[in-house]
């Protein structure tokens, strides 16, 4: 017996699809709510597929973050001077950050620059020797079933800056002072050496002590595994952009085609991208679903996020409690959860062995969430390397305040919550929008400063979609060459005995007729 699981987009298989309209509330993660810093990212919309024969694929539970950290070199530095001349990038080649549900596979390639590297002319080469941390960043949007509010606060947490300062200082053999102790430094017009603790964000009785501006350049990045399945490319959307462009690969249909352009020319570069102009950089607004980016587009704007550190942090919003979700009082509401399966998760074990057919036992997982007094326990089936969204839909409170999401899976091993563990407790917190009452401007009032902003163009999301898994056994024959025959009956045996008479009775030539006959 073999097992085939259901899901959309695969052959042989069937799509069991629920379709969330925009009447429906939909919770988004948000990380952290503490804002120290500027950021410049958003997000489109897009809807992925999974894998066929004969065609590329990229796996759900697998995505990193390439980044790039920069010092300004003057306590001036802001989003509008030169990232090339006002700013010095840490480390001596960009780093990755990955969640530690996966481990990365031999062979793999690696592209050594970032995408300020790219713009300037430098060539997509490989990194043989990549630096990967571990952590917990958020999923990618669109491409990974994120949503850029987790990726916001995660990115603009600055525990996660000195994290990745620490990485750089480890990258170059030094310590983190050592990174900034030999840069000279213009500080309120007198250019020097200042002590490390004058530079990073170090935190002192709640106030940042970082007298010039620190800066995150993160690229999302996607593990795509080619169709001769021994080609493996770890790359941000401008790599695969530079890779299509100068013709390694293709990642379109056709006889050398990957098949697998909707991730490299849409969704990845729809996932993250500049809502803001920095440093002269040109915002590139996201394209509709299925609408295929131009190469040189997603060069110049796909696929990119920053965050931005303040000299001295001003008007730093601390907050010990880091939310996980934030809802509206009295609101249906739902919370969804990202379960990913390490191995086959299946509804019995008879596949594992003869003995196992013979006296199977459940190997599905079951999946508890409860909120508020609400809960529910979903049991699910997902292939190994898969994952699936598991939700709760209950009611908020009518006052504000927090509430606590707990999370459990029991059952099979091989499902985790986000890949990494078998329970979570989530915090949403739930805020009455009528105690934030805009102003009352009167016809007296004018802000003589006021500019008119650029108002960000997003693309249009009015429906999301999702997969189930199912399973069902399927026969597997399978044909033994020395086979022997074997039934129930067995052959009677007989003979007969004829006595001397015989004789033809009915004229048809034959002797019908013997006088003495038995058996």
């Amino acid at each position: 017996m073999g097992i085939v699981f259901f899901f959309g987009g695969m052959n042989m298989m069937k799509k069991y699809k629920s379709i969330l309209g925009i009447i429906l509330v939909i919770a988004l993660l948000i990380s952290s709510i503490a804002a120290y810093a500027d950021d410049n990212a958003d997000t489109g919309s897009g809807d992925t597929s999974n894998a066929l024969d004969g065609k590329g694929f990229y796996r759900g539970s697998e995505y990193m973050y390439k980044l790039s950290v920069y010092v300004g070199l003057s306590d001036q530095a802001d989003k509008n001077t030169s990232l090339s001349s006002d700013w010095r990038m840490l480390g001596s080649r960009p780093i990755y950050v990955k969640p530690s549900n996966f481990s990365m596979p031999s062979s793999v390639f690696y592209g050594i620059e970032s995408k300020v590297g790219y713009q300037n002319g430098n060539a997509l080469t490989s990194n043989n020797n990549p630096k990967i941390l571990v952590d917990s960043p958020p999923p990618i949007p669109i491409t990974h079933g994120g949503n850029i509010n987790a990726v916001k606060s995660y990115f603009g947490d600055t525990a996660t800056l000195n994290y990745f300062i620490d990485a750089f200082a480890s990258q170059k053999g030094t310590s983190r002072e050592g990174l900034v102790e030999n840069i000279s430094f213009t500080i309120e017009g007198e250019t020097k050496r200042y002590p490390a603790e004058e530079i990073l964000p170090i935190k002192v009785d709640g106030q940042y002590q970082n007298k010039v501006p620190w800066l995150i350049v993160y690229e999302p990045v996607i593990i795509s595994y080619l169709k001769d399945r021994t080609t493996t490319l770890a790359f941000t959307a401008t790599e695969y952009a530079l890779a299509q462009k100068l013709g390694y690969f293709n990642f379109r249909g056709g006889a050398d085609g990957q098949y697998i352009s909707g991730m490299t020319h849409s969704d990845l570069p729809n996932s993250i991208f500049l809502e803001e102009s920095w440093f002269g950089y040109p915002v590139t607004s996201a394209l509709p679903d299925n609408v295929y980016w131009d190469l040189d587009r997603i060069i110049a704007g796909g696929g990119w996020g920053m965050r931005l550190l303040k000299a001295n942090a001003v008007n730093v919003v601390e907050n010990d409690t880091e939310y996980d979700y934030e809802y509206r009082v009295d609101t249906d509401v739902i919370t969804s959860v990202q379960i990913y399966a390490s191995n086959d998760i299946t509804p019995d074990n008879r596949h594992f062995s003869e003995a196992a057919y013979k006296n199977p036992v459940k190997n599905t997982a079951t999946v508890t969430i409860s909120a508020n007094g609400y809960s529910k326990s979903t049991e699910v089936v997902i292939p190994s390397g898969g994952s699936e969204l598991v939700w709760l839909k209950w009611h908020t409170p009518s006052t504000p305040g927090d509430v606590t999401i707990q999370v459990n899976v029991s059952g099979n091993s091989a499902a985790k919550i986000d890949g990494t563990s078998r329970s979570a407790t989530l915090i949403g917190k739930v805020v009455d929008l009528s105690l934030s009452e805009p102003p009352n401007p009167t016809a007296n009032d004018r802000n003589n400063h006021f500019t008119l902003p650029s108002i960000p163009v997003k693309a249009e999301k009015i429906t999301a979609n999702w997969g189930v898994y199912d399973c069902n056994w399927i026969p597997k024959w399978v044909w033994h060459p020395k086979w022997e025959w074997e039934s129930d009956w067995q052959k009677d045996y007989y003979t007969h005995h004829h006595s001397g008479g015989c004789r033809d009775t009915d004229g048809d030539g034959d002797d019908d007729y013997c006088p003495g006959h038995r058996r």
